[in-house]
């Protein structure tokens, strides 16, 4: 059976033994700190985001006419970006690495955040929205993965 093939979980297996060992004497380093500050200022651009359209919804509803379902659109623009930018920041940064994707990002993302700050109309707002979540969404990404290890 399957059964007899799995390790023993808990305090006493030898894997927990093994990784714990490990964990102490590695212990907690500087860039053990800088990345998780940077997984959490990511995580707090991400938050910021996100609910970007949720305050500015009714003042763009307001200033171009739009509707609600405008705004779930662009709602659907941004996340369904977002899901494109995950999957393609992984593939990339496992090709390219992570800090050189990391900064590709990064200018994508101040980028897009200033075309949407000064968009004309609705469809260069869609546009940047776009770019907005495919790069917010990749900073997760890499940062969760590490961008210390490449």
């Amino acid at each position: 059976m399957a059964a007899e093939n799995m390790v023993p979980s808990g305090r006493s297996s030898p894997v927990i033994r093994q990784l714990e060992s490990a964990f102490t004497k590695i212990g907690v380093t500087g860039a053990h700190k800088q990345i998780l500050a940077l997984v959490l200022i990511g995580c707090l651009f991400d938050s910021f985001e996100q609910n970007t359209i949720g305050v500015a919804g009714p003042i763009l509803k307001e200033h171009w006419g739009l509707t609600g379902t405008d705004i779930g659109f662009l709602n659907t623009i941004t996340f369904g970006s977002a899901a494109l930018g995950r999957l393609l920041s992984g593939i990339l940064g496992d090709r390219y690495g992570r800090r050189v994707m990391l900064t590709i990002n990064l200018l994508l993302f101040t980028i897009g955040s200033a075309a949407c700050a000064v968009a004309p109309n609705f469809a260069t707002l869609c546009f940047a929205r776009a770019i907005v979540g495919a790069a917010a969404a990749s900073l997760l990404v890499l940062l969760a993965a590490g961008c210390g290890t490449q």
